[in-house]
């Protein structure tokens, strides 16, 4: 595979040959899940966070050059619930699902005999209690953009069955110190639950357990009733329980729980008043979804304000090439970094109205309504699904609208292309082959010239350098 060039083609290749051809694109196929050591592709900078069962270090990824948060899980202290067969750890099998601009990305996950290593996206901003202890009040309006945002990142979350458990400020990151755009991280204790039966077990903060987590089972509303403490603790600056250690104020939790009134929400709106009674609800059946919070009239108050920035007049138009578009949908899921897409992530949530972390046809219309007739609107809608929606759902996800709209001058530069031969480049020996290409994107089709060419330019275990690379994308786009 790319450094020794074998003779006849290898068994793995055969079986990828059975596969169809229309595998669909997706972030989550870049996601690595190395069986050894891969340590060696990151330099370690300094520590941003530790616990007792995991630490967090900022590192370097040398093939990339990219800043990355590098998660260290200690393996002795994983539970069953946290380990995945296929994963390695549950923590893993949900971050490759989602595709959502308020939560974290993971890019792979590799091992030693006593630890998991987890590359993740880096947020410079730091976490909300860090951010807090050096503002001594938040505004109305910016607390309720940061609930917005929460709440569309848990929405999307919970419509895939997933719990996070241990939502608090720590747990959220803002991706610069000049904007308080967010991102959920640390899904170390969340589950995929049972539709039906719900789930069970004790895990996260105490100040932030729902009260009904402490008696059996329960639902994804414990997240809810996280995201109103974290909401009282962003206004007011202090805790919800005064306790010595974790079991007393999880005595309170379940005795007393916390109630949201006019004395301990002093100085705020009634509508704020009321957003915070909604989400601490002590019956979890009367607790508000993450879906109609963010209908809630306090959020719409301070979030209903039209993006200033349209959308781009034009649709980006590039070849119908799996090998392009592969390429173009690593350099965005991976090697683009948060801040040079936030203008476009606050848009995607602008024009998904329902919160669902997903654009809908009726959605995108409504918004192309804007600067198009009805009958403009309607054909740059099925434009758009026709050649973006990839896995054919009905649906655009984040990845998608950012493949549609995304500036290519900024996508397409020389280094970011560069960066994507790096992924294929398994062996890290400055050489690929098809199969190298194959292994992650899927097989190319002969349908467009693009997939040929490439087809052609690898074909009989022919490899490609860098440069070469390089040069054959960059005549693909012009």
């Amino acid at each position: 595979m790319g450094c020794g060039i074998a003779q006849t083609k290898s068994k793995s290749l055969n079986r990828l040959r059975k596969r169809s051809t229309e595998v669909s694109l997706s972030p989550e196929i870049f996601f690595s899940v190395v069986s050894t050591r891969n340590f060696k592709e990151y330099i370690t900078i300094k520590t941003l966070g530790a616990g007792a069962f995991s630490e967090v270090m900022l590192a370097i990824h040398l093939p990339t050059q990219q800043k990355r948060a590098l998660k260290i899980i200690k393996k002795l202290h994983l539970s069953t619930q946290q380990l995945s067969k296929d994963y390695k750890v549950t923590e893993m099998e949900i971050l490759r699902k989602i595709d959502h601009p308020n939560i974290v990305k993971a890019f792979e996950v590799f091992e030693d005999a006593d630890n998991f290593f987890l590359p993740l996206e880096y947020a410079e901003g730091g976490n909300l209690l860090k951010k807090l202890s050096n503002n001594k009040k938040i505004e109305e309006s910016t607390l309720a953009q940061i609930m917005y945002q929460l709440l569309s990142g848990v929405a999307y979350y919970q419509s895939k069955n997933i719990v996070h458990r241990d939502l608090k400020l720590d747990n959220i990151v803002l991706e610069s110190d000049n904007n308080w755009n967010i991102k959920i991280v640390d899904f170390g204790n969340a589950c995929i639950q049972d539709p039906i039966h719900g789930t069970s077990g004790i895990f996260g903060t105490a100040y932030y357990l729902a009260p009904e987590m402490l008696l059996g089972a329960y639902n994804e509303k414990v997240d809810i009733w996280s995201c109103g403490i974290i909401l009282y603790i962003l206004l007011t600056s202090k805790t919800p329980y005064y306790g010595k250690n974790a079991m007393e104020i999880k005595e309170q939790v379940l005795l007393n729980p916390f109630k949201p009134t006019k004395d301990n929400f002093l100085g705020s709106s009634l509508l704020l008043l009321d957003f915070a009674e909604n989400l601490l609800k002590i019956n979890s059946k009367e607790r508000i979804s993450a879906k109609d919070a963010l209908k809630h009239p306090w959020i719409l108050l301070h979030t209903s304000r039209n993006i200033d920035e349209p959308l781009p007049n034009t649709i980006n138009t590039y070849p119908k090439s799996k090998f392009v578009q592969g390429v173009l949908m690593y350099i965005i899921t991976c090697l683009v970094n948060s801040c040079s897409k936030s203008s476009l992530a606050e848009k995607f949530r602008s024009i998904d109205k329902n919160g669902n972390g997903i654009i809908e046809k009726d959605e995108l219309t409504i918004e192309l309504l804007k600067d198009h007739t009805n009958e403009e609107s309607k054909q740059l809608c099925s434009k758009i699904f026709n050649e973006f929606d990839y896995k054919k759902v009905e649906s655009i996800s984040y990845t998608e609208f950012l493949m549609a709209f995304s500036d290519l001058k900024v996508l397409l530069t020389r280094e970011l292309i560069g960066g994507a031969f790096e992924k294929f480049d398994k062996m890290k020996c400055g050489k690929i082959t098809l199969e190298n290409i194959e292994n992650i994107i899927g097989v190319l089709g002969e349908s467009t010239f693009e997939d040929q060419k490439i087809k052609d330019a690898l074909d009989g275990n022919k490899y490609i350098n860098k440069q070469e690379f390089i040069m054959i994308i960059e005549s693909m786009i012009q």
